[in-house]
């Protein structure tokens, strides 16, 4: 067991050591250049590790590493002064750079090299402005004091062993759900990955999104939203009248789409509504396994709940800061894989489920910049 234990310390310390050094120069934010300054990229890429790790905010989690590792760290507001000096859209190119980096060095292991199922989920960050952010807030359900968001969309890969974050993107209030899953899309196939099946959730249920779906040739499946014509159809399924795959019309404000309805029995017995546009024969193979395959693949299982343990927090409204913390929470989980990936090959198994749990991974990297930080 310790044998195995000091493996997986040394994969660990090997990939964090490669990660500072690498993100030092895909995201270069600005520090001192002179021959007597305390910290550089490394070290600001180190504490930028300890705040996603811990989840916490720039100067408490500064405080705190300064209090276990006895020795200089930067504070909260040296990480924040060079971060905002950064305009936003280079922020944002770094940091598409950095989670291409994770990319590559998934790809490197034979990760995608064949079709994997894609979910695409929004994550919603909440805020508490008085204004809209210059339209990049959007209204929701009102919970924790606010019903105020910053919106993020991804994609990720679902299968087993292979849930890296592929893509992110900044959302506006107003943006359009069609061009979003497109521009999400062509980001997934550019690094040549082919997507066997979208799952989406109902927030994309429209004759926009069907339509731009079905021209890109993707395959895909969502819950329906019960409109007008969806609940006329549950009618026509539970009076006999409709099979539990058949043809269906979507209308709405972009005209008409055609996708193929499956109807499949809830745990509560109501019927459940998906649509696709599987051809028929792959949809009826599947009939049955339908929901259960969707809340396998999709809900708390995907790697957004790991994506969650893995951002720091902030009051501030600069949207370059936001943006950092909010993608290296993207960054390290596909490092999190990375390292069970390493793991998995250096005891010669597959991956199939996580071999070092996501609370380990936070344990040794804490280790390894509290002893970088106390000279150790």
């Amino acid at each position: 067991m310790k044998h195995i234990k000091a493996h997986v310390r040394n994969i660990t310390e090997k990939v964090f050591n490669r990660i500072v050094q690498r993100m030092s120069t895909i995201v270069s934010i600005p520090t001192s250049n002179r021959y007597n300054a305390l910290y550089g990229g490394s070290e600001l890429q180190a504490a930028l590790i300890e705040l996603a790790i811990s989840g916490g905010y720039p100067e408490s989690g500064m405080q705190r590493l300064a209090a276990e590792s006895g020795g200089r760290v930067p504070s909260g507001s040296w990480l924040r002064k060079g971060i905002v000096r950064v305009p936003e859209a280079r922020m944002e190119a770094m940091l598409d750079a950095g989670l291409q980096f994770t990319m590559d060095e998934l790809k490197k292991r034979g990760l995608f090299n064949m079709p994997v199922m894609v979910a695409v989920d929004k994550h919603k960050v909440a805020r508490y402005d008085h204004d809209n952010d210059h339209g990049y807030l959007a209204g929701g359900k009102h919970e924790r004091g606010t019903s105020r968001y910053e919106i993020y969309i991804t994609a990720q890969c679902v299968e087993e062993g292979m849930r890296a974050q592929l893509a992110c993107q900044h959302v506006k209030a107003l943006d359009d759900n069609a061009d979003l899953m497109t521009s999400l899309l062509n980001d997934v196939r550019l690094n040549e990955i082919d997507v066997s099946l979208l799952l989406m959730d109902r927030e994309f249920f429209s004759t926009s999104v069907v339509l731009r779906l079905n021209k890109l040739n993707q395959p895909f499946l969502m819950p329906c939203v019960r409109r007008k014509g969806i609940i006329e159809a549950l009618r026509e399924f539970s009076s006999g009248r409709r099979g539990s795959a058949s043809n269906y019309t979507m209308r709405g404000a972009d005209g008409t789409a055609d996708i193929r309805l499956v109807v499949v029995p809830g745990a509560d017995g109501r019927p459940l509504p998906f649509a696709t546009n599987l051809p028929e024969d792959r949809v009826l193979w599947n009939l049955y396994i339908i929901p259960k395959e969707y809340r396998r693949r999709w809900g708390i299982e995907t790697g957004y709940i790991g994506v969650e343990e893995l951002r720091a927090r902030t009051t501030s409204r600069n949207h370059s800061l936001r943006l950092l913390l909010f993608y290296y929470g993207q960054i390290l989980y596909n490092i999190w894989l990375l390292i069970n990936l390493m793991i998995a090959e250096e005891f010669f198994r597959r991956l199939k489920t996580s071999m070092m749990h996501l609370a380990v991974l936070k344990g040794l990297l804490h280790s390894f910049i509290v002893k970088g930080f106390s000279g150790g």
